[in-house]
């Protein structure tokens, strides 16, 4: 019998190219303590193995679709073609290389239910890698709950780094934002739009497995964004990150006094060490960047910005590798650097 009222729970699972780990991240969600839920798989284009894999659990389980499309439009629009295709009133997305503990849907639901001030359960995350092994966790911070905005703002980007998206939200929320755009860092901007408009409950419990790789450079990650056709990378990503999290602030239904906290905040963060990380980030990828023409002027240059910024993380870079190597080296990046697999924000 087919079932025609929505579930409580839609579980959105964005993939290109998701083997070897679709296998374990598919068993992980449906060995959920927490069962009435719908997982709907959206492929973007996958030519390993994805959609044969995929629909052997479509046949074994019937909370399972799949959805595909034959050409690669970029994680972007198949993050949100996620949500296009599921109806809960509650929604998350998966990874199609991480893992769901048993009782992330359990406990976050729960949550929700039990919060009704909150439009989203983020639990913490437990960090592995390429075999599965644990290395460390992460929890997110408290304050992310705060009826003040401000408070919200300064919290979520004095971070390093972002792993929110995977957290369970209320739809009527989501829908209020702009989804994710077609550009770097479009989890980020998503999670500072919701921030801007609500406050988001937090779980201490690692209940996500997040697999970390060796290698996530910039580069990569806007390579996995994109589709396939979209040119070269272009450079200052975290700067045009930055511009995306200001351009946020104009959106319609934001009062005037939220507008200026958002933008005192932002002011704020340009001088905080965070975000001289991520510039630093940015003058070691234009260093690295593919194609470019080397030029001493120019890479000693960007060696004494990354000095000046970050000296510690300067010294650091110089130990590793002699300045003179650098500047001679020629640009183009080691080809055993390779995005993650699947499609992931």
């Amino acid at each position: 019998m087919v079932r025609t009222a929505a579930p409580p729970v839609s579980v959105g699972l964005p993939v290109r190219n998701g083997m070897p780990y679709l296998v374990e991240a598919l068993q992980a969600l449906l060995q959920q303590s927490f069962g009435d839920f719908e997982l709907v798989v959206c492929d973007n284009a996958s030519t390993d193995e994805t959609e044969e894999v995929t629909r052997d659990f479509v046949r074994a389980d019937p909370r399972v679709r799949y959805v595909r499309v034959e050409t690669d439009e970029g994680a972007s629009a198949n993050f949100n073609r996620c949500v296009l295709e599921t109806r809960a009133p509650l929604f998350t997305w998966a990874a199609s290389d991480d893992r769901f503990l048993p009782d992330y849907l359990r406990r976050c639901v729960t949550y929700l239910e039990a919060h009704s001030e909150y439009v989203m359960c983020v639990p913490g995350v437990r960090f592995i890698d390429e075999t599965g092994m644990r290395r460390g966790e992460l929890r997110q911070p408290p304050s992310l709950a705060s009826p003040e905005v401000s408070a919200r703002l300064r919290t979520y980007l004095d971070r390093r780094s972002w792993y929110m998206i995977y957290g369970l939200m209320r739809r009527e929320a989501l829908t209020r934002t702009g989804m994710l755009a077609q550009c770097f860092g479009p989890d980020v901007i998503l999670l500072w739009e919701i921030l801007l408009r609500f406050r988001i409950g937090t779980l201490e419990e690692a209940l996500i497995e997040y697999r970390r790789y060796r290698v996530k450079e910039a580069e990569a990650v806007w390579r996995g964004i994109q589709p396939e056709s979209s040119g070269a990378t272009p450079g200052w990503l975290h700067i045009s990150l930055f511009r995306g999290l200001l351009e946020c602030l104009n959106r319609e239904d934001l009062d005037a006094g939220t507008r200026a906290t958002g933008r005192l905040i932002l002011l704020r963060w340009l001088a905080s060490t965070p975000f001289r990380d991520l510039v630093v980030d940015d003058l070691r990828d234009e260093l690295r960047r593919s194609g470019r023409r080397p030029n001493p002027f120019y890479d000693a240059a960007l060696m004494a910005a990354m000095a000046l910024l970050r000296p510690t993380r300067g010294l650091r870079l110089a130990r590793r590798e002699s300045i003179v190597t650098v500047l001679r080296q020629h640009t183009d990046r080691d080809s055993s650097r390779s995005p993650r697999p699947g499609d992931r924000l």
